[in-house]
């Protein structure tokens, strides 16, 4: 868990183009506004049941995860929109400001970020399609994640073609609707102009004729994939976990160039891992969550001892599968790539090799030294333009390619792998 604040992500998020000013409440002539609160949250089986308040004034209450309530008539008016866990698991995250407009209807979406509920709302003035065709809009509400492409494409298709383009590039906040026939489609989100770094993927997704809807996508544990909510204007949404998780080696192997390969297998499918070369860290690979084994985990050296490894991955999780010394070993480290906001950036330290570690970054003590094959939290560095001095045990050990600068909402990973010389490397995780 860092150690530095996180923010929410209402002020940051950019709504629907048709938003109206704030209307006086005071004339008996004013349209009212209506309101409904959807509850997007991913926290397992606690399952947070979700009441909505507007400037202090209860709304709406006991939404279910994966539900909506209905609308309830309001006075248009700017408000501090906030909702409250009944189930006491979940925190508030900040409250969101909310501009709701005569005559008009507004969705919230409240969703899980890190430890807290952060929330979002959409303009609900879709026009409605003739029965045969469907019209979709995209909500990002994932900072995490970053911008996202998105395709639309045919149902049960595995990942992008080549030469396909996105029905939308690099929505953050909500993109404008475009209209499809109806039927079932493959939705898939992807890094922007990276059709191959997939972030979200649902390969069966029903858009119905005549009905109006919008896609939202929400962080994970993780940071890197999203999960996705579709949202009919007007009627229920339906939950579209992310299936996936993304798994990468980290290959810490002392004795120089190695190349370092593994798989995962869930059910009929085996997944091999982006393979990497000794001292270096790989790039993720999505592979699916749940209940999986380990296979065709091998060094230079032979076969990596996979003794411990977990037997499943939670959907929407980052991981790197680190193999390290003389004889290879292997340890799965959950990542954790969101955002670290308040304009910082986030590091840990990572050390499997066999002696204890301290660091110093930018002659400051690291807050947390390493003992012998341990992890330690992530923390917040303070971003600059200037190349970052990072000393490990006093310059005893050297890192290979210093990085030239710590970028502000980056995540950086110190592994350690020798216990002197040439023995460790920075990774930009995000």
């Amino acid at each position: 868990m860092r150690s530095f604040p996180r923010i929410g992500l209402s002020a940051a998020l950019v709504v629907f183009a048709g938003m109206l000013g704030a209307c006086s409440s005071s004339s008996n002539n004013v349209a009212p506004t209506s309101v409904r609160l959807v509850n997007a949250t991913t926290a397992g089986a606690t399952s947070p049941v979700l009441d909505l308040s507007l400037s202090g004034a209860p709304a709406v209450t006991a939404v279910a995860v994966g539900s909506a309530s209905g609308y309830v008539s309001q006075n248009p008016s700017t408000y501090a929109a906030s909702v409250t866990d009944e189930t006491g698991t979940l925190s508030s995250g900040t409250p969101l400001t909310v501009n709701l407009g005569t005559g008009e209807s507004y969705t919230i979406v409240a969703y899980t970020l890190g430890t807290t509920v952060a929330m979002g709302y959409l303009t609900d003035n879709l026009g409605i399609p003739s029965s045969g065709q469907s019209t979709v809009a995209f909500a990002n509400f994932s900072t995490d994640a970053g911008p996202l492409d998105v395709y639309v494409l045919p149902q049960n298709t595995a990942s992008v073609p080549a030469g396909a383009q996105p029905v939308y590039g690099s929505v953050t906040g909500q993109s404008l609707p475009v209209t499809e026939a109806a039927g079932n489609y493959t939705i898939i989100a992807t890094k922007p102009n990276t059709p191959g770094d997939i972030r979200f993927i649902n390969q069966s997704v029903n858009l119905a004729g005549g009905q109006a809807e919008v896609v939202a996508f929400t962080p994970t544990l993780g940071g890197g994939l999203v999960n996705g909510m579709l949202i009919v204007q007007g009627g229920n949404p339906t939950t579209m976990a992310m299936a996936y998780a993304r798994v990468r080696i980290a290959a810490e192997l002392p004795s120089g160039t190695s190349l370092v390969t593994a798989s995962v297998v869930s059910g009929a499918t085996t997944t091999p891992v982006a393979s990497v070369n000794a001292p270096f860290v790989g790039t993720y690979t999505l592979v699916p969550a749940g209940s999986v084994t380990w296979s065709n985990v091998t060094s230079a050296a032979g076969t990596v001892v996979t003794t411990g490894l977990p037997s499943s991955l939670t959907a929407g999780g980052d991981y790197s599968l680190v193999v390290y010394g003389t004889t290879p070993t292997a340890e799965l480290l959950a990542d954790d790539n969101q955002y670290p906001g308040n304009g910082s950036g986030s590091l840990r330290l990572v050390n499997v090799s066999g002696t204890s570690v301290s660091m110093l970054v930018d002659y400051a003590p690291f807050p947390s030294a390493a003992s012998p094959t341990t992890t330690s939290s992530y923390y917040g560095v303070t971003p600059s333009s200037n190349a970052p001095t990072i000393t490990l045990n006093g310059g005893a050990i050297s890192l290979l390619d210093p990085p030239n600068s710590l970028v502000a909402g980056s995540v950086y990973t110190v592994f350690v792998y020798a216990s002197s010389g040439t023995g460790a490397f920075l990774s930009k995780d995000r």
